[in-house]
């Protein structure tokens, strides 16, 4: 069993991403609306993913990441949404450690087929 964690503050997503991703049955979708709640999934699940929402209502997601970067030994692929177009935002997550960082809004199928691409690593 696969287990990915969403950490996103909007319900909806987490709701779409949880339904897409846990159609195979071999998925199972852990998911926090905050950095705190997060962490603590992070610290007590073994994840395969971690899909980080670049604005939390605690935290940065790049704060987050570099968190898990630094904190966790052998950390998950970490791919962070965001709604922003910034170049140089975009760029200072990938080198933090971020495997993507994909546009919002999206298109939930289209979404779940590339986070499958990092499962499959």
């Amino acid at each position: 069993m696969r287990r990915i964690l969403i950490l996103d503050d909007d319900a909806d997503i987490r709701l779409i991403l949880k339904v897409f991703l846990e159609r195979d049955g071999q998925t199972k979708v852990h998911e926090a609306s905050d950095a705190a709640a997060g962490w603590a999934l992070l610290q007590a699940t073994d994840l395969d993913l971690v899909v980080l929402d670049q604005q939390l209502p605690d935290s940065s997601g790049m704060e987050v990441l570099q968190r898990i970067q630094r904190l966790i030994p052998t950390p998950p692929p970490v791919v962070v949404l965001t709604a922003s177009r910034d170049m140089e935002l975009r760029q200072s997550l990938l080198d933090q450690g971020a495997r993507a960082v994909l546009n919002k809004p999206f298109d939930p199928a289209a979404l779940v087929n590339e986070l499958r691409v990092f499962l499959n690593d």
